[in-house]
């Protein structure tokens, strides 16, 4: 299954990716989590591409993750716990 992941990458036309990356920078917002954190008061928090990406990469390095360990993941996927760790840190690993 993750060679299926990484060759859906491979068959992408490289105009069209270049074009988007053109347009695309580190900070741009990737995803809007709503949280009534501590105040009980919902509210978006807007998360970037790089506080996404680095994350996972910190997790992973800190965890001394390897691609030959499993993730529990509790929680949906479109939980924050859920998206960093479960698809972020297995991806830099490249776990199935």
């Amino acid at each position: 299954m993750w060679e299926e992941f990484i060759d859906m990458g491979i068959q992408i036309d490289h105009h069209k990716l270049e074009t988007r990356q053109r347009h695309l920078s580190f900070d741009d917002p990737i995803n809007i989590q709503f949280t009534s954190g501590t105040t009980g008061s919902p509210k978006g928090a807007t998360l970037s591409h790089h506080s996404l990406l680095n994350n996972g990469y910190i997790a992973v390095k800190t965890q001394l993750t390897t691609e030959k360990d499993k993730i529990v993941i509790p929680v949906p996927l479109y939980h924050c716990f859920g998206m960093v760790l479960g698809i972020w840190v297995a991806s830099v690993r490249g776990q199935p």
